[in-house]
């Protein structure tokens, strides 16, 4: 009886770690998926993230059509300027259709920080795994690249910087 509860149990403990780990991480399809940087090139996610991995990294999706994506960049520069000297990075995800657009919004933006625009097919992974509604959306990754908050706050929200620094540690 003993070795069944024991059985039981530690089943239970696997099954809900490895959920756990899931909840924590990104799919093979977005680690494999297309983005584009400013200079022309298609990058996977993976290397995206391997380039920033031991930093905490602030992900904002966003377009250059979205008025509330760009209401939000003043106040992502204050956040900038608050993490700077710091291992907190900022990556923008653009989620515009074309090229043109995107570098036009990134003129107006005019903010610092590591910027590249999603392949069609990496939003709709991007909105599966994080049942995204809408932009702009925002999430924290740790210093390992995982998921740290899958529902991070915008900029303006006082906690963002309470959550920010919680990451660091």
């Amino acid at each position: 009886m003993k070795f069944i509860f024991f059985l039981s149990f530690t089943l239970l403990f696997y099954s809900s770690s490895a959920q756990s780990i899931k909840e924590y991480t990104f799919s093979d399809e977005i680690l494999n998926s297309n983005v584009y940087s400013i200079l022309g090139d298609t990058l996977k996610f993976y290397d995206v993230l391997e380039s920033l991995k031991g930093k905490v990294v602030y992900v904002d999706f966003w377009a250059s059509w979205c008025g509330p994506c760009i209401k939000e960049m003043p106040e992502s520069k204050k956040v900038q300027k608050l993490f700077a000297n710091t291992d907190v990075e900022f990556l923008y995800l653009s989620t515009d259709i074309d090229s043109f657009s995107w570098k036009s919004g990134l003129k107006i933006i005019n903010i610092n920080g590591h910027h590249y625009r999603l392949e069609q097919t990496t939003k709709d992974f991007f909105k599966k795994r994080f049942k995204i509604k809408g932009i702009p959306y925002y999430l924290i990754l740790d210093k390992n690249s995982n998921i740290f908050d899958s529902k991070a706050k915008c900029p303006r929200e006082d906690n963002l910087i309470k959550d920010l620094q919680n990451a660091l540690n």
